[in-house]
């Protein structure tokens, strides 16, 4: 027999979604006192969450404080444990919330897990939050998030990870349709020398190795200042 589970106090169905959390709204409009850095990629396993974590690695070589937020996607642990082993003061993802997976949730119901986890992150007091979207810009969830201003509001720069130039051509005019290009390119082409040059010769933004982001002088050279696309 197959039925659902109940709470006999209250007489209704019981839900891992927030249950031992206490949900907050989004607010596009809410003053945070640290910066926002989206690390997006092309498609899945194109270097999103190992940009993440060695970003993570360099800024907390810096000094910083750092939280790291997986927003979207289905669970596995082993992203978030990767940005915590990078010196992240906090990672968290959607399933701390109760979520194995964000599929086809709706936008608004995501900016709601953002703002619960951004909630629980300022605990630690960061001076750079990172947030990972899952797979790719054309994905359902990602899309539909970079498309809302009101998320994009919040961000104040965006890491994109690629396999190859023609999916950094086509992702960078993606992100200046929504009025945030990004500040830096990175992602599995930059194993190749002959790729790194083939994207230098078409686009003016910055190609990070690996290494690169944990070398202090590259890396304050490039991170972004406050931009608003409202």
């Amino acid at each position: 027999m197959i039925g659902y589970a109940m709470n006999p106090a209250s007489d209704q169905v019981l839900n891992t979604r927030y249950f031992k959390s206490q949900p907050y709204l989004f607010n596009s409009r809410k003053h945070r006192s640290y910066k926002v850095i989206l690390s997006l990629g092309s498609s899945m396993d194109s270097g999103k969450t190992t940009t993440a974590a060695y970003l993570t690695k360099g800024l907390k070589n810096m000094g910083q404080r750092i939280g790291f937020i997986k927003l979207t996607g289905t669970a596995y642990d082993k992203d978030r444990k990767l940005v915590e082993d990078a010196g992240a003061d906090l990672a968290l993802d959607f399933s701390h919330l109760g979520y194995p997976s964000t599929y086809m949730c709706e936008t608004i119901e995501i900016l709601n897990i953002l703002e619960t986890l951004l909630n629980q992150v300022e605990e630690v007091q960061p001076n750079t939050v990172v947030i990972e979207i899952a797979d790719g810009l054309l994905q359902r969830e990602t899309k539909n998030l970079i498309n809302c201003k009101e998320f994009m509001n919040i961000v104040d720069g965006v890491m994109l990870s690629c396999y190859d130039s023609l999916a950094i051509l086509s992702g960078v005019e993606i992100l200046k349709s929504v009025g945030l290009p990004p500040f830096v390119l990175s992602g599995i082409f930059t194993s190749s020398p002959l790729l790194i040059e083939e994207v230098k010769e078409i686009i003016n933004i910055p190609v990070l190795k690996l290494n690169h982001f944990l070398a202090p002088d590259k890396l304050a050279h490039i991170l972004p200042q406050r931009i608003s696309v409202l």
